[in-house]
């Protein structure tokens, strides 16, 4: 049994049959600004929000901005039991380094 049948002197039915000519006219056509991998998108949310706090807190240092930024937007993901695991590895990437608790923040985080 065939699935294509001939109408007209045209090919017609599954799969499609395409001239060289078509299937190059169809083929997608890549974006003109191709979109970053879905993992940069997590980069640059803790990127935003460390701009956002070194804006509002222009004397903290970048350490412990970028600790704060990585904690605030990451913890709320986490389960209770992943915590204490992601805070020995900010702990281990950023040694001696103490963050505050209370840092001015903006309103648009």
């Amino acid at each position: 049994m065939t699935l294509v049948r001939i109408i007209g002197g045209v090919p017609i039915g599954y799969p499609p049959v395409l001239s060289y000519e078509d299937a190059v006219r169809l083929r997608p056509v890549p974006h003109p600004f191709p979109h970053p991998p879905s993992g940069m998108r997590a980069v640059k949310s803790v990127l935003v929000m460390a701009g956002s706090l070194k804006r509002a807190n222009p004397d903290l240092s970048e350490d412990v901005v970028l600790i704060r930024a990585m904690r605030d937007s990451n913890l709320p993901k986490f389960l209770i039991d992943d915590v204490e695991l992601f805070q020995n590895i900010i702990s281990d990437l950023f040694p001696g380094v103490v963050v505050p608790d209370e840092v001015k923040c903006c309103a648009s985080i």
